[in-house]
């Protein structure tokens, strides 16, 4: 992208807000784009996000503060994307973390996310005037403007790969995807995982030692018996807040679920039992 499309670009999502009706203020805010702008590595994805993290926003030292972007470690794309991230309100932080627990190119449908984010207890519930279901929906809008997701169709959203690797990178110690059949061992931090191979039954006794795990979602067909490896593995995890199991053909549900006392959250969608 030549440097005058991409600044264009840039300044779309970053004057996207109301109108600026002060023209000295409109100008130095365009000489800070333009100083912003050099800083992103010529990432759409990045002039998009740090763009919509400044729609509307008035005050010079928001702009400013946009320049302390800086290239080190990180790619430039990569440290843009983390410096609107810390601009998230840490309530939206906490269910965006909890969005790494799905794989690249995932089709997030909003109303299971916000069930999910309600049993986990990542939602604010002290506003009395509105349900934690429209807490949630706000939230999800938020995360919407400032780009953290894109529409699909109806409702679902899809989170740009690179969103997704800044996610990854910021939820590892409490967020584990079982993707690889290769995995030995699984972090004793993690408090949530879900699971994306064919078979659970060699990672079993891994699981079985996170006795704090919260989340168990299981996204691939397994080819184990699930009533079975279930039953063994929920004696043992009895604090678990989420329990997602879909489109498997076991006709039997473990006897062990009824005894997970925190459970807030079972989905058994387009199976037999």
């Amino acid at each position: 992208m030549e440097d005058v499309y991409f600044l264009a670009l840039f300044k779309h999502h970053a004057f996207s807000g109301p109108e600026i009706g002060n023209p000295q203020l409109r100008g130095r805010l365009e000489d800070f784009a333009e100083k912003i702008a050099k800083r992103l590595g010529q990432s759409p994805l990045a002039a998009k996000v740090v763009g919509s993290q400044l729609k509307g926003e008035t005050n010079i030292m928001a702009w400013k503060d946009a320049l302390t972007i800086q290239v080190d470690n990180l790619s430039a794309p990569m440290r843009a994307l983390l410096w609107s991230y810390d601009k998230l309100d840490p309530r939206l932080q906490r269910c965006f973390l909890y969005c790494s627990l799905f794989p690249k190119g995932h089709k997030y449908v909003i109303d299971e996310l916000i069930h999910l984010w309600m049993a986990e207890g990542l939602l604010d519930s002290w506003n009395q005037n509105k349900r934690v279901e429209d807490i949630a929906r706000d939230y999800f809008k938020e995360m919407i403007s400032v780009s953290f997701f894109q529409p699909f169709y109806e409702k679902c959203y899809v989170m740009h790969d690179l969103l997704h690797d800044l996610v990854e990178s910021l939820s590892k110690e409490d967020y584990f995807r079982l993707e690889d059949d290769k995995v030995m061992e699984i972090p004793s931090t993690v408090r949530h995982i879900s699971v994306c191979v064919g078979s659970m039954m060699q990672h079993k006794k891994s699981i079985c030692k996170l006795h704090h795990l919260r989340t168990i979602i299981c996204i691939d067909l397994l080819m184990d018996d699930v009533s079975d490896i279930f039953s063994q593995i929920l004696q043992i995890l009895k604090k678990l807040r989420v329990l997602y199991l879909t489109s498997y053909s076991s006709s039997k549900l473990p006897e062990s679920v009824g005894k997970l006392k925190n459970l807030r959250y079972l989905n058994i969608i387009r199976t037999d039992f």
